[in-house]
C-alpha cells in the first residue's frame, strides 16, 4: 500500500493528480498480497518478486491482489448483437489486424472483466492488445510520465480529472470528441463534462464512480432504527451515528462505532469533500475567466467542526484519521461496523452475504432534499505519442460501447455511462444503488482542485483539517492557514472556468 514516499514520489514529478480519491477506491479492492501482476496477450501472469515503483512500464507490477479473469463475461459477449457504434469499432480495428496495442489500467478499472472484454475484441478484429493491469503504486508515478514525455510507452492509458487539466492544453492526448461524438452524445452529461477540455474530449470513462452511504440493514434494524427509512439530512445521519454507536461491554466507552470513514492525509480527501458539499462549500469560485480556491469560508469550518464533534463525542474512531480505506471496508466485511462511506465500485467486491444485507443511500446535506457526491472515474485516453491511436481509438470504442457497458454492469455492478441503463430493469436488479447515486450527481463537488500540484494542495487541506481536530490549531487557524497556502503556493491552471462551472453552481 502507498504511503507517505509514493506522496512524495508523485509531487516529485510534478503531477497533478487525485491521489487520495483514486487510492480510496484502490484499496478497497487489494487483499494486501505483495504480489505483482501482468496481463498481456498471452493472458494472466502473477509474478512473485514486487517491482518498485521507479520501473519501467515494461517491468512493472502490481502491489496487492491478482487480477482475475471471469470466463462468463466471454459467453455474455458472445449473445451480443453489436449495434451501429460497436459495430464500427470492430470493423475499424479490423483494418489494424496484427497491429500491437499498449494499454496500461488500474485492477480497479479492469476489475474482472476487462480481461475477457479485451480478449473478445481480438479475437474479432485480429488487434492484440497487451493489457498491463497495475497497482496505483505503478500507475500513479508513470502515468504522467507516458502521457508528459514524447517517449512512446503505451496506447491507452488510465487517466484522471487532474492529468487531463494539466496535460490536455499542452496537447498531450489525441482529441478524441469526433471519433466517439455518438458515445458522448449518448452518455451521462456529467461524464462528457469530466471529460471535456476546451471544448474537446480527451479521453472516455470505463468505469464511473462515486462516492455513496453503506449500511447494513440487520446492525441498523437491531438498535431500533428502521432500514427502509435511511437519513436525508445531517441531522437526521448523525442521529443513525449516535444510535449506531455502542458500548458493548459497559465499561462507559464506545467499542462499537456506528460510523466509520477513512479520513487520512494519504486518502481520505474525497470523504472529506463530502462533508465540505454537505455543507454547501465550494472548494472554488468563478472569478472572471478564471478561478479562485475558496477554502477559508463558513462552510469549511463547519464540515472540520462536523468532523470534530464526530471524533469528541467518541463518535469517530481516531482510526479515520489513522487508518485506511483497506482496514474500515473489511471491518464492514465482517459487521464489525454498521455504516460507512466509499465508492460504489467497492460492492463489486462484496461478499454476496454482506451485499445482501446491504442498503444504500446518497450523502445528505444539511436541507432535505440536497445532497453530496464526488466522484472517483477512470477514463481511457491516448498520449500524443501513442503508436497505434487508430487502433486503440477503436478499443475504447469497443470498451464503451453500451452493448459492453451493459454487460460489465450486470456482471460486476459497475455504474454504467449511459443514462438509459440506469433505467433498465436488469440493471436496476443489480444495482438498485443507482437510485440513490441519481440523487447525489447534481451535487457533485470536485475531487482534485483547477491547480498545478492538485495532489498536494487537497493534503494539506487534510493536514489542516487533522490539525483541527486533535487541537494543534483552531478551526479558524486551520482555514486560514489552509487558504493563505493555497494562495501562496498553488498556481492555478488557466481556461478551465468552464469545466468547473457544473461543480459550482
Amino acid at each position: 500500500m502507498k504511503k507517505y514516499l509514493i506522496w512524495l514520489l508523485v509531487m516529485m514529478v510534478s503531477v497533478s493528480i487525485a491521489l487520495f480519491g483514486i487510492s480510496c477506491k484502490g484499496n478497497a479492492a487489494t487483499s494486501g498480497a505483495e504480489t505483482a501482476v501482468q496481463t498481456t496477450a498471452a493472458g494472466t501472469t502473477a509474478v512473485e518478486s514486487e517491482q518498485p515503483a521507479e520501473a519501467t512500464l515494461e517491468t512493472a507490477g502490481a502491489h496487492g491482489a491478482e487480477v482475475k479473469s471471469a470466463p462468463e463475461v466471454t459467453d455474455m459477449l458472445t449473445k451480443v448483437t453489436p449495434g451501429p457504434d460497436m459495430q464500427k469499432a470492430i470493423d475499424d480495428a479490423k483494418k489494424y489486424a496484427g497491429q500491437t496495442i499498449k494499454v496500461m489500467c488500474s485492477g480497479d478499472c479492469a476489475i474482472d472483466s476487462l480481461e475477457p472484454i479485451t480478449r473478445y475484441f481480438e479475437k474479432l478484429t485480429g488487434v492484440k492488445v497487451e493489457l498491463n493491469i497495475v497497482s496505483w503504486d505503478v500507475l500513479m508515478p508513470q502515468g504522467p510520465i507516458a502521457i508528459s514525455t514524447d517517449e512512446y510507452s503505451v496506447d491507452v492509458i488510465d487517466t484522471w480529472d487532474p492529468w487531463l487539466d494539466e496535460y490536455a492544453p499542452q496537447g498531450r492526448y489525441v482529441d478524441l470528441s469526433q471519433y466517439l461524438s455518438n458515445e458522448y452524445s449518448a452518455i451521462l452529461p456529467q461524464l462528457k463534462a469530466d471529460m471535456t477540455i476546451g471544448g474537446k474530449q480527451y479521453a472516455f470513462p470505463f468505469m464511473a464512480s462515486w462516492e455513496i452511504m453503506y449500511y447494513n440493514k440487520d446492525l441498523v434494524a437491531k438498535v431500533g432504527l428502521d432500514p427502509n427509512k435511511p437519513p436525508t439530512t445531517m441531522d437526521e445521519l448523525n442521529n443513525w451515528i449516535k444510535t449506531l454507536s455502542l458500548d458493548t461491554n459497559n465499561d462507559g466507552k464506545i467499542d462499537r462505532y456506528g460510523f466509520l470513514v477513512d479520513l487520512t492525509v494519504d486518502y481520505g480527501a474525497p470523504n472529506f469533500q463530502m462533508f465540505y458539499k454537505a455543507f454547501d462549500g465550494k472548494p472554488c469560485a468563478v472569478d472572471g475567466d478564471n478561478l479562485k480556491m475558496t477554502l477559508n469560508t463558513p462552510e469549511m469550518k463547519s464540515a472540520m467542526n462536523e468532523i470534530k464533534w464526530l471524533v469528541d463525542n467518541g463518535l469517530l474512531s481516531s482510526d479515520a484519521l489513522t487508518g485506511s480505506q483497506w482496514d474500515i471496508t473489511s471491518m464492514y466485511a465482517n459487521e464489525q461496523v454498521p455504516l460507512f462511506l466509499v465508492w460504489d465500485m467497492y460492492r463489486s467486491y462484496m461478499d454476496k452475504k454482506i451485499l445482501d444485507k446491504t442498503g444504500f443511500f446518497a450523502f445528505p446535506g444539511q436541507t432535505k432534499g440536497t445532497y453530496a457526491s464526488t466522484n472517483g472515474h477512470e477514463n481511457f485516453g491516448i498520449p500524443i505519442t501513442a503508436k497505434n491511436k487508430e487502433a486503440a481509438m477503436a478499443y475504447i470504442k469497443f470498451c464503451g460501447s453500451k452493448e459492453v457497458q451493459k454487460i460489465r454492469t450486470l456482471w460486476n455492478g459497475t455504474s454504467p455511462d449511459y443514462p438509459d441503463l440506469w433505467k433498465d430493469p436488469d440493471v436496476l436488479a443489480k444495482c438498485p444503488h443507482l437510485t440513490e447515486i441519481a440523487k447525489e450527481i447534481q451535487f457533485e463537488t470536485p475531487r482534485t482542485w483547477p491547480v498545478n500540484g492538485s495532489l498536494a494542495l487537497v493534503g494539506e487541506m487534510m493536514k489542516e483539517l487533522q490539525n483541527a481536530v486533535v487541537g494543534t490549531k483552531t478551526i479558524d487557524q486551520a482555514c486560514a492557514d489552509l487558504q493563505k497556502t493555497a494562495d501562496n503556493d498553488y498556481k492555478i491552471i488557466p481556461g478551465l472556468a468552464s469545466r468547473y462551472a457544473d461543480f459550482l453552481k
